[in-house]
């Protein structure tokens, strides 16, 4: 019974210290922007393959997303393709290892 006390004040002063404010750091959306950089391994052991995943969910979930767009939204096919197959794998190809700027699509 002792153990869980002390367990359950432990918690408790965990969660009061967490609830404290703190001090606030504002950051803009367009300041994140301008020095952005990962670091070299942490760019090719992680955010390539996290990258890549998400490059070949998006080929294959475009093959039933392209039947409907081409079925309901025609004229935005283009678009839909952009978004869930070019976009990501030039994310995964066409840039710079440790850039996380977005990538141009040049076609």
């Amino acid at each position: 019974m002792r153990n869980f006390a002390r367990s359950f004040v432990a918690t408790l002063v965990l969660a009061a210290t967490a609830a404290l404010p703190m001090q606030a750091h504002a950051v803009t959306f367009e300041d994140s922007f301008e020095n952005c950089s990962y670091p070299k391994m942490t760019d090719l052991l992680l955010v390539r393959p996290v990258g890549l995943a998400g490059a070949l969910l998006g080929t294959a979930l475009f093959i039933p997303m392209g039947v409907l767009g081409a079925i309901t939204v025609p004229a935005e096919i283009g678009t839909i393709f952009d978004s869930m197959v070019a976009e990501p794998w030039a994310f995964v190809m066409n840039r710079p290892l440790g850039q996380c700027s977005s990538v141009t699509l040049d076609y």
